[in-house]
């Protein structure tokens, strides 16, 4: 293998590595619009031409021709614009080709791998609304500290799924509960649960990736469902733990998006505002 980039993976440091793609692809960009260009002005055999009307000029300008001298001078202007011309062209229709290109890997990228560029972006917790500058923000985000850490945490679990771990997620459920399915207040319709298992893995991966103990975490849990951010079903998975559920989904043909329990409302921001491990 060759030299990795300088923002090649390592274990300690997630790759900020934009900027970095961005000059690579501006690189080749430039060389594929001066490998273009250079085809083009060898297709018109437009060096050639220039080489020729030099030649006329200097002929013309040692027989002190001026009006051969005029007439191959301005010849060769006319075919120094020509050659500015198709230029110009090549690299517009190159560019072209290159945000053509550009859009559909962004289209093959959303298409094929949503749920790892999901999966990417930036932590949703603390919501908007929570950062109230008041009692909420007080108890959330200064008292306890690890509520948006622990909340980030098991978001990410849940909303970033490929569809085999969704199914995977399904059949979980399905075998540890009766099957039921979460029944919207307002619109009386079913949705499935989003649902995680919590057992030793989970609260070791979360206590080695926070740095906090595995009995904050299981306080943070119990405080959690207490506030009626996540949901206790009780009944104990194939392999051990306890089944929660921290929202559901809202599913169409193409997409799937989920939605948490915790939402702006009365109830919520009571909740929060009373938030504590007792």
């Amino acid at each position: 293998m060759g030299k990795k980039s300088e923002w090649w993976w390592r274990p300690d440091k997630e790759p900020n590595c934009a900027a970095e793609i961005a000059k690579d692809f501006h690189r080749y960009c430039k060389q594929i619009i001066k490998e273009a260009q250079e085809n083009a002005i060898a297709g018109y055999e437009l060096e050639a031409k220039e080489e020729a009307l030099t030649r006329e000029l200097v002929k013309a300008k040692n027989d002190k021709n001026e009006e051969q001298i005029e007439r191959y001078a301005n010849a060769k202007k006319d075919l120094e614009k020509q050659k500015e011309d198709i230029l110009y062209h090549v690299e517009a229709v190159i560019l072209n080709e290159f945000n053509k290109a550009f859009k559909s890997g962004s289209e093959y990228l959303e298409r094929n791998h949503g749920p790892q560029l999901r999966h990417a972006r930036r932590e949703r917790f603390p919501l908007g609304w929570m950062k109230d500058g008041g009692k909420i923000e007080a108890n959330i985000i200064d008292k306890y500290s690890y509520f948006s850490a622990i909340m980030n945490f098991i978001d990410k679990l849940t909303r970033y799924l490929k569809v085999e771990e969704y199914d995977k997620m399904v059949a979980l459920y399905k075998t540890a509960t009766d099957g039921r399915k979460y029944l919207h207040p307002d619109s009386k319709e079913e949705y499935q649960f989003s649902s995680f298992l919590v057992n030793r893995s989970f609260k070791d991966r979360i206590s080695k990736e926070l740095g906090c103990s595995i009995s904050t975490i299981e306080k943070y849990i119990k405080a959690f469902c207490k506030a009626g951010i996540l949901k206790m079903f009780g009944q104990r998975g194939s392999r051990g733990g306890v089944l929660y559920s921290d929202g559901y989904y809202v599913e169409k043909s193409s997409w799937r998006h989920k939605v948490n329990f915790v939402i702006d409302t009365k109830k919520y921001r009571k909740a929060l505002r009373e938030f504590n491990f007792k």
